[in-house]
C-alpha cells in the first residue's frame, strides 16, 4: 500500500508538471490507511480528489469521503481541492442501490462538495429515473449541468469558473 501511495503522489506531481492547465483527478475510494496522505497531496498540487462512488444515506461512504468532508484528519478538503464524483450503474439499481439523480446529485454536492459531477450513460439499470434519456439527462438539464461553483482555494493562480 505504502509503495502504490508513493507511486500515485508520484504521478499526481508528473501529471500537474505536464498538464498546468488541465484538471487532474484521483479516486479516493481505495488503499485505506493511505488515501489521507494522497489526498493532502492532491490539495498541494492542485489535483482534484473524489471517487467513482456517490453513496448516500444509509451508506457511510468510503474512507475518502469522510476525509474529504473532514471527518478524519481534521481537514474539510470540500473547497480546499477539486472535488470529482461519478455516478455509476451501482448506483443506478445495482449492488448499492436505486437512487434518483436528485438524490444522487444532492449527496454529492451538499454532502460531498462535488465541483463536477461525471453520469454514466445508463441505458439498461432501475427504472425510467434511472435511465439516461428519461431520468438522468432531464435532470441535469433541469440543473443546467451546474454543481458547485466557485475556485478551490489551493488554486494559487485562480481559475475559470464559468
Amino acid at each position: 500500500r505504502e509503495a502504490l501511495a508513493t507511486q500515485l503522489k508520484r504521478l499526481i506531481s508528473s501529471a500537474r508538471v505536464a498538464w498546468q492547465h488541465t484538471n487532474i483527478n484521483i479516486y479516493t475510494n481505495f488503499l485505506s490507511g493511505e488515501i489521507e496522505g494522497i489526498i493532502k497531496h492532491a490539495a498541494a498540487n492542485q489535483a482534484g480528489v473524489g471517487g467513482p462512488d456517490v453513496l448516500p444515506a444509509p451508506h457511510e461512504g468510503t474512507d475518502g469521503d469522510r476525509i474529504i468532508r473532514g471527518e478524519v484528519g481534521g481537514t474539510d478538503y470540500r473547497t480546499l481541492v477539486p472535488v470529482v464524483y461519478d455516478v455509476q450503474t451501482p448506483q443506478l439499481g445495482g449492488k448499492e442501490g436505486t437512487f434518483t439523480p436528485q438524490q444522487l446529485y444532492s449527496h454529492a454536492v451538499s454532502t460531498q462538495g462535488a465541483n463536477y459531477m461525471i453520469w454514466i450513460r445508463n441505458t439498461m439499470m432501475g427504472g425510467d429515473a434511472q435511465r439516461w434519456s428519461t431520468g438522468i439527462l432531464p435532470f441535469i438539464r433541469s440543473v443546467g449541468g451546474r454543481t458547485r461553483s466557485g475556485c478551490p482555494s489551493s488554486f494559487e493562480t485562480g481559475c475559470i469558473t464559468e
